[in-house]
Parts: structure tokens; sequence; C-alpha cells
């Protein structure tokens, strides 16, 4: 673990985590988010020892052991510290695999093509400002946010056309423990190839002998310009997240996706249900009770308690 110690906020903490074990080699999974983190680290702990900056709230840099054989490394760090960071964490970071492929065209699948992000709906927009400032590896005067929305994108009734933003489901990485055992705003981005025209879930050599630095800067990320844009990005967040004056976590557009979630249990289930007699007739109420509760006032998200 690394701390960089809060100037104003030093109790409240936001962590960044990779974990480091791997099934064989793990250039790409995931060491291509270890070195992610160590270069994160090593210009931000550069900048407090030369006195340039500090963050307003502390920061913890995680390198999470035993990920492989069941998130046991972060699990454990969970469990053990449980009500200090459940009471004080503001925001969980998570880059496990940075990168899944080369830029080229391979059965017209253009790999490592753009951003993907999953995590809380109130972290959308923090990820977005980040993603505007940072330079699209190899395309020239694109920032990696318009990019992203060219390839994964949906339409905000708040908002409009904006990047799609996954779901942190299941547990296929170290977020597991700080969203569903803490309950933890969390996040996860990656750099990845163009999954509208291709099943392939993950990149050919995942958890092989053949997954080494060689096969990495050679065919994953040659000149590692996708690791930068991943780090640049996360760094950007952690930065926002760690030093904003007010945290920019967006309570409305948390709203947005709960009536979202609502509207989707409503539209495949409502008609079964009624079949057994069960009624979903309240959920208006719910809703109108959710819009209640977020209001907007001067750039800053309140939020009212409902009983």
């Amino acid at each position: 673990m690394g701390v960089i110690r809060g100037s104003v906020e030093p109790d409240r903490y936001v962590i960044y985590g990779n974990h480091r074990d791997s099934w064989v080699h793990g250039a790409i999974d995931p060491s291509s988010g270890t070195s992610v983190m160590l270069e994160l680290t090593r210009v931000l702990g550069m900048m407090v020892k030369q006195g340039k900056w500090r963050p307003r709230r502390s920061i913890i840099f995680g390198s999470w052991g035993a990920e492989e054989f069941g998130l046991i490394g972060s699990a454990e760090y969970t469990e053990q510290y449980f009500t200090k960071l459940s009471e004080r964490t503001v925001a969980y970071i998570n880059v496990d695999i940075a990168v899944f492929g080369k830029k080229l065209l391979l059965h017209s699948v253009r790999t490592n093509a753009t951003l993907k992000a999953s995590g809380m709906p109130s972290l959308q927009n923090v990820i977005f400002k980040a993603a505007k400032q940072v330079d699209a590896p190899g395309l020239d005067s694109t920032s990696v946010y318009d990019n992203w929305i060219r390839y994964a994108n949906r339409t905000s009734s708040a908002h409009g056309p904006i990047p799609k933003v996954g779901y942190l489901s299941g547990a296929g990485s170290d977020y597991a423990a700080f969203v569903h055992y803490l309950g933890i705003t969390s996040m996860d981005i990656s750099y990845t190839y163009d999954r509208s025209k291709t099943n392939a879930r993950i990149y050919p050599a995942y958890h092989t002998a053949y997954d080494t630095f060689d096969y990495a800067s050679k065919f994953i990320d040659p000149g590692f310009v996708s690791h930068q844009a991943i780090a640049r990005t996360a760094g950007n967040i952690l930065i926002r997240l760690a030093d904003s004056l007010v945290l920019p976590l967006n309570c409305s557009d948390y709203a947005e996706t709960l009536e979202d979630y609502l509207n989707t249990a409503v539209t495949l289930y409502q008609s079964n249900l009624q079949a057994k007699d069960i009624s979903m007739g309240k959920h208006r109420t719910v809703k109108d009770a959710t819009h209640r509760a977020v209001s907007i006032s001067n750039g800053a998200t309140v939020t009212a308690t409902i009983i």
C-alpha cells in the first residue's frame, strides 16, 4: 500500500488499485494496469516531494495480491478495515487490464479502438470530463471522449448523446469488495477493441504463457501509446476526486439510471407479474420520489432524505 496524505481532508480517501499476481507471465493481465499505476505513483510522488502539489484528500494506492485465486488481497483488505473504509472512502478506481490489443485491422476489427469504462452512475460526469482532456492515441485532434462516443453511446434524457458507461456487475476484478461489500462508489477503465465487430471476450493470449512483454510490446500496444492514454485518463479522474473543493459526484445521473432500471424491469416483467396477480402500479410513485430527492443548486448536488 502507498499513501499520499491529504492536506485538508486527510481522513477522506480516494483509493486506486490493481492486482499484481498473474496466472503465468501476465504482461497484459495484470502488468499493463500495474505499469499505469506505478507511473502515476512516480509522477504524483515526485510532485509531492518537490513541494509542488499535495491533494486535498488522501490518495491510497493498493497493489492487490491473489486476485486470480478469488480477489483475496482486496477482499481481505476491505474486511480488515471495514469500518474505516466504509466511512471515509470517497471512491475506488480500478485499472486491471489497461489495454486489450494493437491498432490494426484484423478481420475488420479495430483493437485498442476506444476507452471502456464501467462504474457507478454518479461518477460518469467525472469520467467524461477527464476523457475530454486526453488525446486519443493515434488520432489527430481527437479526444478520448470524442473517440469513445463513436464506439459506445446512449441517449440520456438529461444530457443527450453521451458515451455509454457500463455497470460494475459480478466480481470480475478487485472492485468487487469495494462495490458489493462496502458500497463504495467505484469504477473500472481500460482501452479496448471495437466490441461491435466481434464476440471475443478477451485478448487471445489471456491467462496463457504467451502473455509476455515481447507479446505486449510488439502486438498489443507498440509504443505503449494506449497505456499512456489510460494513465492520463485515470490520473485525471484521480486528481479530480482527490482535489476538488466539492466532490464531483452527480446524484441526478444516479437517479436517471435508477429510472432506466425501473423502466426496463417494467417492460420485461410487468405482464408476467400481472399474470401472477403481482402489481407494479406503485413504480411511478418510486420514480417520482427519486426525482424529488435530487435537486441541483448553483452547480452543487444536494440530496434530500426520503423516509
